[in-house]
């Protein structure tokens, strides 16, 4: 289990404790990983029925959203839904989308209380982590359905390549977007 992103700062038996408190992440055990005994396979993530893969690979994002929920209650769900365009608009529009969604974003944390502000940003992140990209909770709920329907086989795996490339795109350009944002005195 890790705790955070970047180095590592320190280890506490399973558990790893970076340098960005920003996420986490727990692993697995599968049937890839090399060295499992027969007792280890009965447990692998793999191994187990469809649901209960979906739901600890959705867990997270389900929690976002039900923190989005208490703070914002029902103004949550069209944030929640935004969030999916506005995360695409806005990277593919970082000098003009994007700018517009961080100028509201800049307004939303000198006004609202904190409780809304820190609902709106779950829905986004919530949203976020629905797409179908390889590593958020969409793209793993998305593998475990391909597996189950047998498109594992099929699926080349440069094009997995090519979708954690544009997860790294997405994020780079809302990192641009940012440094246009906090550079530009007009706004």
């Amino acid at each position: 289990m890790s705790l955070g992103f970047g180095p590592q700062l320190f280890r506490l038996g399973r558990l790893r404790v970076r340098l960005l408190p920003v996420g986490g992440h727990v692993r697995f055990k599968d049937l890839g990983e090399d060295g499992l005994t027969e007792d280890d396979l009965l447990g692998a993530l793999d191994t187990q029925p469809l649901w209960m893969q979906l739901a600890l690979s959705l867990s997270g994002t389900v929690t976002l959203l039900l923190v989005a929920l208490v703070l914002l209650r029902l103004e949550a769900l069209p944030a929640f839904i935004n969030g999916f365009a506005q995360i695409v608009l806005g990277a593919l529009s970082p000098v003009g989308d994007a700018q517009t969604l961080l100028a509201q974003a800049h307004q939303a944390i000198l006004q609202l209380p904190f409780t809304a502000l820190l609902g709106y940003v779950a829905a986004k992140f919530a949203a976020f982590n629905l797409l179908p990209l390889p590593v958020t909770n969409g793209g793993q709920a998305l593998t475990f359905i391909g597996r189950r329907l047998g498109l594992g086989r099929i699926w080349p795996a440069r094009l997995t390549h090519i979708l954690v490339l544009a997860h790294l795109a997405l994020g780079l350009s809302w990192v641009g977007a940012l440094m246009v944002y906090v550079l530009n005195p007009s706004q």
